[in-house]
C-alpha cells in the first residue's frame, strides 16, 4: 500500500496513487506476530500528516498577511477552519478504529 524511495512516499488510495516528498517519518508496521490494523495505522498516519501541513498553511497564512495579502490570507484562513473540521472528522474515525467510541 505505501512504498517510500528517495523521501518520496507513494500511497495508493481510493484507487489511484497519491505521492508526497517529505522528509519526515511516518510508522511502519512489520509483523512480530500480532495481528497490524492496516487501516488504523494507515488513518493516523494521514491525520497526523494533515496536521503538519495545517501548520504549514497558518504560517504561509501569517506571511501572507504581513505582507498585505488580506484578501489570499482570507482564502487560506477559511480553507484552515475546513481542514480543521476534516482532521475533527478523521480524528473519530480513528476512535471509532481504536475502539474508543
Amino acid at each position: 500500500m505505501e512504498e517510500k524511495k528517495n523521501n518520496v512516499v507513494r500511497v495508493q488510495l481510493h484507487g489511484h496513487e497519491h505521492s508526497h516528498d517529505h522528509d519526515h517519518q511516518h510508522p511502519h508496521p512489520h509483523g512480530d506476530g500480532a495481528a497490524v490494523n492496516e487501516d488504523l495505522v494507515m488513518l493516523q498516519y494521514m491525520l497526523d500528516h494533515n496536521e503538519h501541513h495545517l501548520d504549514e498553511f497558518v504560517d504561509l497564512m501569517e506571511k501572507l498577511r504581513a505582507q498585505g495579502k488580506d484578501d489570499v490570507a482570507d482564502l487560506l484562513d477559511e480553507a484552515i477552519e475546513l481542514l480543521e473540521d476534516a482532521d475533527i472528522k478523521l480524528g473519530d474515525a480513528v476512535a471509532l478504529l481504536k475502539g474508543e467510541e
